[in-house]
């Protein structure tokens, strides 16, 4: 390593021997010796631009498996001081991996679960990026998630939280209440009064300049010119104003903080407003009604599902008593009735009990999706799922598939063609021969022969009695043939 490194007494070698005894790496890179910083701490990347799907998915993910609670460290005056903290932790690593991408930050292990061993993996913000996460995913959050980022963001304002930009906007507010006290001061007495560095300090009087509430004026005196700062509204001598005038008072120094739900996007004062205004309004379903198609015509309604599979739900197969092949199932078991209400009605069934948790004690509740059902909603969800719950969910399809397991529709399709190739064979034949012919109870060999009419694939020919009227079938050309030969003979 030491060969590699540059020649001795050079400005780039002792920034890399610094480097290294901090512990951190370099790699050379090709004939050109390149230092890679490999730092874990700094303050992560940006928020990515995010599609209204991905707030969804996000705000599924952290309603499954997120946490927001307040956590904080002492500082110097020896003080507790709370920041906000969203955190999510899962097995299924390429969740994390784009709740990670969404979010700006880094991934990290976690530990490993205590049955199975497996690798967990967290995905957390804190601070502001926790604010601006919740700001943005706040409309795909249940009550019970809204009230906990609610208690936290208490908790931490309590300590004495307060983000960037209002740090930012207290030190303006200290700017301009000296300039107010002090007009006509310089640049070297502003910075010996407030203690802020020169690089912020000229930042800073650039921005209230900007925004009018203070001027810069260059006094010129023999060969030098020095720049004094005056609040807008003050004379450039400093001189008192006139009796007609009133000085300016000192209550435009109180001014207020911007607000929670500006930049720093904390938006989450009414904890008790319905969150998933995105979502489609839960109805409900009577115990033992049949259940209605799946409601995922919105692309919203399909991301936030689909997160909340990821998290929370799970694939399996199971063999009902008395069958020969195995079924698929998909459910989704929370503590979170809301979450489970809304997953619900989205997958069209009613929301049922699962037991109690051994830690709390309190009600779990399942969604389940089964057979057809569990196939189709799987299939619409597929773009929102991670790699490792959609090999599960063709897994358990593929299990079934092999024992015999066909969808009610696919079957009804089957005794459809059946129907279909029995006219076929035999042209002409009345709706009770067809029934015994092609296996079909009477109700559906009626319903298939009406669709299969109204599609033109097959003719109705009424003959029989006034009495006792007798319906025939026949394909479309041997019905148009018949009657061809019917109008010959007559």
């Amino acid at each position: 390593m030491q060969d590699s490194l540059p020649e001795r007494g050079s400005h780039a070698q002792s920034n890399l021997r610094r480097r290294i005894a901090k512990g951190q790496t370099w790699k050379p890179r090709g004939d050109q010796t390149h230092a890679k910083i490999r730092s874990k701490k700094g303050r992560g990347g940006e928020i990515n631009p995010w599609k209204e799907e991905d707030k969804a998915w996000l705000g599924a993910l952290i309603v499954g498996d997120g946490s927001i609670y307040a956590t904080g460290r002492k500082n110097a005056d020896g003080k507790r001081l709370l920041r906000p903290m969203v955190s999510v932790i899962m097995c299924d690593r390429p969740a994390i991996q784009r709740a990670a991408k969404l979010i700006g930050v880094r991934i990290t292990a976690s530990g490993r679960t205590r049955i199975t061993g497996r690798r967990l993996w967290r995905v957390q913000a804190i601070g502001t990026r926790a604010l601006k996460v919740l700001g943005l995913v706040r409309p795909f959050l249940t009550r019970t998630r809204i009230k906990q980022a609610a208690r936290a963001i208490e908790k931490a304002r309590a300590s004495g939280y307060m983000t960037r930009i209002e740090k930012k906007e207290l030190k303006k507010l200290r700017l301009l209440r000296l300039v107010k006290l002090e007009p006509g001061s310089s640049i070297r007495h502003i910075r010996k009064c407030t203690g802020l560095d020169t690089a912020y300090l000229h930042r800073y009087l650039d921005e209230l300049a900007r925004e009018g509430r203070v001027r810069n004026v260059a006094i010129r005196a023999r060969s030098q010119t020095w720049n004094r700062w005056f609040p807008v509204g003050v004379q450039d001598d400093s001189t008192p104003a006139t009796q007609g005038e009133t000085p300016a008072s000192n209550t435009d120094d109180a001014t207020v903080l911007p607000s929670q739900a500006d930049e720093d996007g904390e938006v989450l004062k009414q904890s008790e407003v319905i969150a998933t205004s995105y979502v489609v309004n839960w109805s409900g379903l009577m115990p033992g009604g049949r259940p209605h198609e799946p409601r995922l015509d919105n692309p919203l309604d399909r991301a936030w599902l689909g997160g909340l599979t990821v998290a929370e739900g799970t694939v399996v197969t199971f063999k009902p008593k008395g069958s020969s092949h195995f079924i698929p199932r998909m459910a989704i078991r929370m503590l979170d009735r809301e979450a489970i209400d809304i997953a619900a009605s989205l997958m069209g069934v009613t929301s049922v009990r699962s037991g109690k948790s051994k830690g709390s004690g309190n009600q779990f509740w399942q969604a389940n999706a089964v057979g057809g059902r569990a196939i189709r909603i799987l299939d619409i969800i597929r773009p929102y799922l991670t790699s490792p719950k959609a090999a599960q969910a063709e897994n358990a399809i593929c299990k079934a598939r092999k024992s015999g397991f066909r969808t009610i529709r696919e079957m009804q399709a089957a005794r459809k063609e059946m129907t279909m190739e029995y006219v076929n064979t035999n042209p002409g034949s009345l709706t009770t021969e067809i029934v015994k012919g092609a296996r079909v109870d009477n109700k559906n060999a009626r319903k298939y022969l009406t669709e299969l009419e109204l599609e033109g694939k097959v003719r109705r020919v009424v003959g029989g009695t006034t009495v006792k009227p007798n319906s025939r079938w026949y394909p479309v050309e041997s019905a148009q043939a018949s009657q061809r030969g019917a109008r010959f003979r007559f």
